[in-house]
């Protein structure tokens, strides 16, 4: 997750996987050179020309050799050419069918180490205490501004689209028709049960 300045500049990197990749900078004594992949293309894709954009591509050029971007553990597109996965850190019990895990480069000389020291953090219960903290950090940002807006960034255009409570008059409604019909079908079944 970011923090931006008025200018779209990254003034902050805060969230579970920063954690992770910063503890694991703790333990081997390595220091972080963020690389961002252009707005908009955040995992990547396959090109005709058979290279990728966004972090696959980033590994396919050898520019990182550790990548962060919320990475679920699949195989999608062809991925795995490029990018492996380190140990599971994910917390698979909340809203997510994945696991969570660090990409590494394929056949990187660096992913058995990393495996194990992403599995002593993850043991550690250290994951939960970040995702307390990524909250908390959340909220309290959410506090400081008066209105509720998300950025979007369109990938084709680059502009942002501002998301506010407009947007999710939709699920409010259906939400409200779905409660509004299990009051009569239990008002039907009562008779019944009589």
């Amino acid at each position: 997750m970011y923090r931006y300045d008025g200018e779209g500049n990254v003034v902050d990197r805060y969230g579970g996987n920063v954690r992770m990749v910063e503890t694991v900078a703790e333990i081997f004594n390595f220091s972080i050179h963020y690389v961002e992949p252009p707005h908009g293309i955040l995992w990547g894709y396959e090109l005709t020309n058979g290279s990728w954009t966004g972090l696959v591509g980033v590994f396919e050029r050898g520019d990182a050799d550790i990548g962060i971007a919320n990475l679920f553990i699949s195989d999608l597109g062809g991925r795995h050419k490029h990018q492996h996965y380190t140990s599971s850190y994910g917390q698979q019990e909340c809203f997510q069918p994945y696991s969570t895990a660090l990409g590494v480069q394929s056949n990187s000389p660096l992913k058995r180490n990393l495996d194990r020291a992403v599995t002593w953090i993850a043991e550690s219960g250290m994951p939960y205490q970040w995702v307390r903290e990524t909250l908390m950090i959340v909220r309290k940002d959410r506090k400081a501004t008066s209105d509720v807006t998300v950025n979007i960034i369109s990938s084709e255009s680059g502009s942002r689209i501002s998301f506010s409570m407009e947007h999710l008059q939709g699920v409010f409604i259906m939400f409200g028709v779905g409660c509004g019909l299990s009051f009569l079908v239990f008002l039907t079944e009562i008779p019944f049960y009589q």
